[in-house]
């Protein structure tokens, strides 16, 4: 992530993770179900702000299963709203994140 606040912005508030853990520097990590996390990310490596390209080398895609449709429902209406929505299918949706990484969600 080029950016904490986008990442919480992405991971808490559009995909529903619960923020866990700030101490380390530059990191934040993100799980549900009180563990203690699903998810990290960091700005270790910034790229003077700007978000990878599309095309870039690296982590192409990863997968997030939630059993619950109606939360899919909620995170599509969000993606939507911030312009991160690729496709969305039959219980399943394909988002990009503010840096261009793609996640998909399924149930």
């Amino acid at each position: 992530m080029e950016n904490k606040s986008n990442a919480e912005k992405f991971y808490n508030e559009i995909l529903g993770f619960n923020l866990t853990n700030t101490s380390y520097p530059g990191a934040r990590f993100f799980s549900a179900g009180g563990y203690h996390h699903h998810v990290g990310t960091n700005i270790w490596t910034l790229n003077k702000g700007i978000p990878k390209k599309i095309n870039s080398t690296g982590m192409t895609l990863f997968t997030i299963s939630i059993p619950d449709e109606q939360v899919i429902k909620i995170i599509e209406e969000s993606a939507v709203n911030e312009g991160l929505l690729i496709n969305s299918g039959s219980n399943e949706l394909l988002i990009r994140d503010y840096d261009n990484n793609k996640v998909r969600v399924v149930s």
